[in-house]
């Protein structure tokens, strides 16, 4: 969702949610893989700002959680080690062109 604050800028505002399908491999120990599901969300912020009249410059900011799963393992030998949640922030600059 756009927020105009002027003919140049904007501020952008998003949310989201699904499922997330995380798998646990790690080479050096074939025996560590494990498969899990979990619900997923989002919120994203960002500010847009006009270059052109069809091209807008976007800084983004992104958070990525998931729900807790006890069903991802990671097992190493007779030691498991559970995945409670994954969460993730990232930064994107980019361009967004209008048709």
């Amino acid at each position: 969702y756009d927020i105009p604050l002027s003919s140049d800028f904007s501020v952008s505002l998003g949310a989201g949610l699904g499922l997330d399908f995380a798998t646990t491999d790690t080479p050096s120990l074939p025996a560590a893989t494990n498969e899990a599901t979990a619900v997923a969300y989002q919120l994203v912020a960002g500010i847009n700002c006009a270059v052109s009249e069809k091209v807008d410059l976007t800084f983004t900011t992104r958070y990525i959680g998931t729900s807790g799963s006890d069903d991802l393992m990671a097992q190493i030998g007779s030691y498991a080690v559970a995945v409670d949640k994954f969460d993730h922030v990232n930064a994107t600059i980019g361009l967004r062109f209008h048709f």
